[in-house]
């Protein structure tokens, strides 16, 4: 689902109320580059990527608050960091797409990562997805 909407819990609820199965929360926000020597836009299209994940961030939060089928979060996941913060905040999955065009072994490391923080905190993703939730 795409931020670009006014209130994107109702969107949730409504594809949920539906039938939906789960969801993949976000998509690239519209965004557009004005290169000021040239005096003419010079990117029109998506941001995605790091930018992309406070964003992404507070709408899978939001929406696993609020719809018990799961979420897939997407936006700005570079590293095994990101994947945690976005389980705690609710998604049962994550997404990476930026990260690999900048270091294409990014996924390994961030499965190497992953496993090391939770044998490290005797957690397991269960115990950890939507610990933010409510505080």
């Amino acid at each position: 689902m795409t931020p670009e909407v006014s209130d994107i819990v109702q969107i949730a609820i409504a594809a949920y109320e539906a039938g939906a199965d789960g969801l993949t929360l976000i998509n690239t926000m519209p965004a557009l580059h004005v290169d000021i020597k040239g005096r003419n836009v010079s990117l029109r299209g998506g941001l995605s990527g790091p930018l992309l994940k406070p964003i992404a961030l507070k709408a899978v939060k939001d929406c696993s608050e609020k719809v018990p089928i799961p979420i897939i979060g997407v936006g700005g996941i570079m590293d095994w960091e990101d994947c945690i913060a976005f389980f705690m905040a609710g998604a049962k999955a994550v997404q990476v797409g930026t990260a690999t065009f900048v270091e294409p072994y990014a996924i390994p490391k961030i499965i190497e990562g992953l496993r090391n923080f939770i044998d490290e905190n005797h957690y397991s993703i269960d115990e950890i997805i939507g610990t933010v939730h409510h505080r």
